[in-house]
């Protein structure tokens, strides 16, 4: 079986961009390691430094963006999961809280 890398799909671009980063801002500072962009497709590196209850876990993210012909994004993420986040489960209720989280309506 293999491990889980990302969060469940979201839809639209306010709730996949700007509810996801304000969810997770009080508690994420995101530092720059790479860009690389290659006509309609771009990705990037961070260094994610996540502190919650008092404990700070750093971890490395990628992220691809890709522009198809009609202007529609489409963005996948990817970062090491915990090992208790099992295949279904949504790690931003794990980092989170299941209350903290923002429903995709």
């Amino acid at each position: 079986m293999l491990d889980p890398v990302g969060t469940k799909e979201k839809h639209g671009l306010e709730h996949a961009t700007t509810e996801a980063y304000d969810m997770f801002q009080p508690h994420l500072k995101m530092y720059m390691v790479t860009v690389h962009v290659n006509g309609d497709e771009m990705a990037w590196v961070i260094e994610n430094h996540f502190t919650m209850n008092g404990e700070t876990l750093k971890t490395h993210s990628i992220e691809t963006f890709a522009w198809d012909a009609a202007g529609d994004l489409l963005i996948k993420t990817y970062y090491d999961m915990p090992a208790e986040i099992g295949e279904g489960d949504d790690p931003y209720e794990f980092l989170l809280g299941e209350g903290n989280v923002i429903a995709n309506d």
